[in-house]
């Protein structure tokens, strides 16, 4: 990598995030003449036992998941 982030600081968007059981997705938007327009995204594996029974079980991985998703 080129040290390109997809998701930049920029004040005027938003980032949502989807944890699911096998992956962390994360979509970066910005406003643009009153519009918001898709900046960037990402999915980020999870570990097999992330999740349990449809809970979180590993707090850690997932918040490490979602920390690599926003540096990509």
């Amino acid at each position: 990598m080129l040290g390109i982030t997809l998701f930049s600081r920029k004040k005027s968007g938003v980032v949502g995030v989807d944890i699911g059981s096998s992956s962390v997705k994360l979509v970066a938007l910005a406003k643009r003449g009153g519009r918001f327009c898709m900046e960037g995204f990402a999915v980020v594996a999870l570990p097999e036992k992330a999740f349990t029974d449809g809970n979180i079980q590993n707090i850690e991985e997932v918040a490490d998941a979602i920390n690599k998703g926003l540096r990509i």
